[in-house]
């Protein structure tokens, strides 16, 4: 009978902890949700992934090789809930859903070049966003923070914060869209310039090409290695890929999200 009832202690205890520590929505009830945003945890973060074949090539090169289809079409999502998760841990004051999976990623309707694209149109996506954030600020969050992993969408994602903010801020409740593609991507090439011989005519490519192949290789390397198909990358780029490299630039992007939103959030509150 003592043992039963430690156990049932310590189950209990256990699951308090849990609730307490854990920033994911998802791995909560509802009802520690609500306690989470009547202790402070009013920030949410709408992060959406993606589910698309990778198209990136820089041809012509010798860093090309056949690294079209070195990683798993899910990269988006699992660089997505890393970065939600840490940023909502680094804030202190946050909360973060699971990524929203889908994203637009050409015309849904093109047939694809590779199997397993879920492309959203446009007024899908944006729907989609707008009942998220609603869903948010009903649950009682006041600062909701959007952001996208993926490079498609960028534009829907940012016209419906901007809408969404019009339409709340008066009732002093901020929706921000932060610019993580274009922003983390400028730090990105910067890092990897630092890199004792990192081939320059990658860099010249811009963040496609075997630049992307570099940074999406290593990422997911750092996250999930089994979805990295190292035996398809070129071996002019491979020797530069690596968990660690994955590790370097998912904190970085993680530094820039959270320097954004406190400065967002701090100027709104001065408001």
């Amino acid at each position: 009978m003592r043992t039963t009832t430690f156990g049932l202690v310590f189950i209990l205890i256990s699951g308090v902890a849990f609730a307490q520590q854990t920033v994911m929505i998802d791995d909560l009830t509802g009802t520690e949700v609500m306690e989470a945003i009547a202790r402070g945890k009013t920030t949410v973060i709408i992060y959406v992934g993606g589910l698309h074949e990778n198209t990136y090539q820089a041809e012509n090169t010798v860093y090309v090789g056949p690294h079209v289809d070195a990683v798993a079409i899910n990269k988006h999502n699992l660089v997505a809930l890393y970065q939600a998760r840490r940023i909502a841990e680094e804030l202190g004051n946050a909360l973060a859903y699971n990524p929203l999976p889908y994203t637009p990623a050409g015309s849904h309707l093109k047939p694809a070049t590779a199997g397993g694209t879920v492309a959203l149109s446009d007024s899908t996506f944006a729907a989609v966003l707008r009942d998220m954030a609603g869903s948010a600020i009903i649950s009682g969050f006041t600062h909701v923070i959007m952001i996208s992993e993926d490079g498609g969408g960028q534009a829907v994602l940012r016209e419906v914060a901007e809408e969404l903010d019009r339409e709340w801020s008066s009732r002093d409740i901020r929706v921000f869209f932060f610019p993580v593609y274009s922003d983390a991507n400028k730090v990105t090439v910067e890092y990897l310039e630092k890199i004792e011989g990192f081939p320059a005519e990658c860099l010249t490519n811009g963040i496609g090409g075997c630049i992307s192949a570099t940074t999406d290789a290593s990422e997911i390397l750092f996250l999930r290695k089994e979805n990295v198909r190292m035996d398809k990358i070129s071996p002019a780029i491979a020797k530069f890929v690596s968990p660690e490299l994955g590790r370097i630039l998912n904190e970085q992007k993680v530094k820039i999200a959270v320097d954004y939103i406190r400065g967002k959030v701090a100027g709104a509150q001065r408001r």
